[in-house]
C-alpha cells in the first residue's frame, strides 16, 4: 500500500483488556502514568490521534462492556449488555484522551461539548447459568 493511500485509510485502535484496569484501578484511582508509554507512535506504528475510533474493552467482574472514544463524531460511547450507565468510565476516558492529545500534540483539546452516549440498542444479558 502506498503512503498516499495509507493516509486515506480510516484507522481504529483496539486497546487490550488490561488497558482500562491499568488506567483506573482501585488502589491508585486514575493513573495516566501507568499507560502513558503504551501509545507512542514508535510502539504502535501509527499515531493514535489519527484514529477515528479507539475501542476500550472493560471487564466488570461479572461481564464485559465496551467504551469507544469516537473522535470522528466527537462522542464518548458506552456499550453494556446489562444496560448499566457508567458515567465514571466515560469521564476517565475523556480525561485520558485530553491528556493523550496534550502529551502527543502539545495542544489542549476542548472535549466539554463531546456527547456521552450510552448505546442501549443491544442484546440484553441476563446473569446466571443457562444450564
Amino acid at each position: 500500500m502506498s503512503l498516499m493511500h495509507a493516509k486515506k485509510v480510516k484507522l481504529s485502535h483496539f486497546f487490550n483488556t488490561i488497558f482500562y484496569k491499568k488506567l483506573v484501578n482501585l488502589e491508585n484511582g486514575y493513573n495516566y502514568r501507568a499507560i502513558k508509554r503504551w501509545t507512542s507512535q514508535w510502539k504502535l506504528g501509527y499515531c493514535l490521534l489519527d484514529c477515528d475510533k479507539i475501542f476500550v474493552p472493560i471487564h466488570k467482574d461479572i461481564h464485559w462492556c465496551l467504551a469507544v472514544i469516537n473522535k470522528k463524531d466527537q462522542k464518548f460511547q458506552y456499550l453494556d449488555s446489562l444496560k448499566v450507565r457508567d458515567h465514571n468510565v466515560l469521564r476517565a476516558l475523556a480525561k485520558y484522551f485530553a491528556k493523550e492529545v496534550k502529551d502527543n500534540s502539545g495542544k489542549d483539546i476542548d472535549i466539554s461539548s463531546w456527547e456521552q452516549e450510552f448505546i442501549e440498542d443491544l442484546p440484553a444479558q441476563e446473569n446466571g447459568c443457562v444450564f
